[in-house]
Order: structure tokens, then sequence, then C-alpha cells
């Protein structure tokens, strides 16, 4: 529920419209930026990504807290996609997994129990996470390693 209401690639926080100009503007009015820097289209779907890497258009899938080589519906293209890029990451808190294997980089991410944050249930409502215990050998919370060095490096290789 998070991101529907913080913004993903279908949407903008708050449920606005990438197509619609005022939603857009008002975004940029309260982000204090210039409304050109705010896509006027939405991003791809989850499928539309796979089929993207499958085509050769997408060179680099990152999956992050998620199976998918046991949920994605079509399993010969999602195969097909995961050999198909050029880099694989998979940011997960369990190894191996069905989707580790395929990944030449595999890191190694803290659980819910793990890390501090906020989620948003079914019904709406944020709440705050506690950890209690601390993430086992080399794992961190995901946040922490988006803003690794190290990963900052790999990804402009």
């Amino acid at each position: 529920m998070g991101t529907r209401e913080a913004g993903f690639t279908s949407s903008l926080p708050g449920y606005r419209k990438f197509e619609s100009a005022s939603d857009r503007a008002d975004l940029a009015r309260l982000w204090n930026i210039d409304v050109e820097r705010i896509p006027s289209a939405r991003g791809l779907a989850y499928p539309d990504i796979i089929e993207g890497a499958v085509a050769g258009k997408i060179k680099a899938l990152w999956f992050i807290a998620t199976n998918p080589a046991v949920s994605f519906p079509n399993y010969p293209v999602l195969e097909q996609a995961l050999r198909s890029v050029d880099f694989l990451v998979v940011q997960d808190g369990f190894h191996p997994t069905p989707t580790s294997d395929f990944a030449p980089l595999v890191l190694p991410a803290a659980i819910w129990g793990e890390k501090e944050g906020t989620y948003t249930n079914s019904e709406r409502r944020v709440s705050k996470v506690n950890a209690f215990v601390s993430p086992p050998g080399d794992a961190r919370s995901d946040f922490d390693i988006f803003l690794s060095e190290a990963i900052h490096r790999v990804i402009h290789l």
C-alpha cells in the first residue's frame, strides 16, 4: 500500500496521475521543483519490464525481497528475461532462492524483524516497526544497501 500512496511507476504520490498536468503542477509546487522534472507518462508495469528484458530493451534487473521464479505467472518468459539481461541483482533476506540462482550478485538484506521503518497496511494505516534483533552476517536494511558506496560503484560500471 505504501508505494500506491507514496508513488511508483504507475502513479504519483497521493494517487495523482502522471498524465495530469494539474497533478504534476501540484507536486512540483509541493516539492519546490520545476514541473518539467516530473514525467508526463507512467513507467513500465511489472510484466512490461519482464517483456522488455526478453526483447533486450532492459539490460539489468534488480529484485528486492521477492522471488519471481516462484511467483511470476509465466515462468518460461521470466526465465528468458533472467537469462537475457546483462546484469541481475537479487537483494533478499533469504538465499539461495530459485531467483537468486540466476543472479551473479546477491545482496544480503535484513528482514522485517531486523530493521526499523514504517509500512502501510491494507487499511492505509502507517505503522512504525522497530528491529528486535540485529541482521546476521553482512545483511543490512534495504535503505542502507541503497545508500552504500559499493553499490553506487557497481551501478556505474
